[in-house]
């Protein structure tokens, strides 16, 4: 007699194995419904609550390019999310004033990454019990889920792509420019954009982060109603 009885904070069966991106996106859609999201800035507190997961932020090796996130099953089917928010490099070449914000928006990411990876195990009462082995694979489809939970296409779609909507966009869902920047380009294909920053003490812009057009345009030549300075943040974004 088979006596195990699967739980699922989120109503559905485990996954058996890693889907592809686009599915990704109903997968984070599904989450949002079942937690009843309504709020362009998801409580992940309370979705890991749900879940049951716990959180812990402390070093893993961030700063030297090593791990920034780890899941571990607990008893009593709850899991152990630690994340690392420190960049490659270490915090010193961040200015101080973007430290605080930047933190938040990394920790956002990992914690929702880490809990796409609770999709992969089943649920009886103990410790939850890996269906799907790690794969880079995988860490794309947590990266997609993440960025769908964080930043849904939903939202983003009745949005127009503008530089000065793209802004409200990432202050309103709580993340970084380059995510909104990447879920704006999901939402909107075949527009152009593009992130460049400046670092200190240089005077050239270098690529951040773009899509193929924009990779190809020239940022300092775009129309001014295309791009937008951010001087705090160093960077220029472009929207065409």
């Amino acid at each position: 007699m088979n006596i195990f009885s699967p739980w699922t904070p989120w109503g559905s069966a485990p996954l058996d194995r890693v889907p592809g991106a686009l599915e990704a996106v109903e997968v984070a859609a599904r989450v949002r419904a079942a937690a009843r999201v309504r709020a362009a800035r998801v409580n992940l507190g309370a979705l890991c609550q749900r879940a049951r997961a716990e959180v812990q932020v402390h070093p893993l090796g961030g700063s030297a390019g090593g791990q920034e996130g780890l899941l571990s099953p607990l008893p009593n089917d709850w899991f152990g999310i630690a994340v690392d928010p420190t960049p490659k490099g270490g915090w010193s070449q961040i200015p101080s004033g973007l430290r605080p914000e930047l933190r938040r928006h990394r920790v956002r990411f990992r914690i929702a990454h880490e809990l796409g990876h609770t999709f992969f195990y089943s649920r009886g009462g103990g410790r939850p019990r890996r269906r799907v082995f790690d794969s880079p694979h995988q860490e794309e489809f947590c990266d997609a889920f993440s960025r769908e939970l964080l930043v849904p296409r939903r939202l983003v779609e009745r949005v127009p792509a503008t530089p000065a909507a793209l802004m409200k966009l990432q202050k309103s869902c709580d993340v970084s420019l380059e995510l909104a920047a990447r879920a704006m380009a999901a939402a909107h294909p075949g527009r152009a954009i593009g992130l460049w920053f400046q670092p200190a003490g240089s005077g050239e812009l270098r690529l951040q982060w773009a899509t193929p057009a924009a990779a190809r345009v020239d940022p300092e030549a775009a129309e001014l109603s295309s791009r937008r300075w951010l001087p705090k943040r160093r960077q220029l974004l472009v929207v065409a």
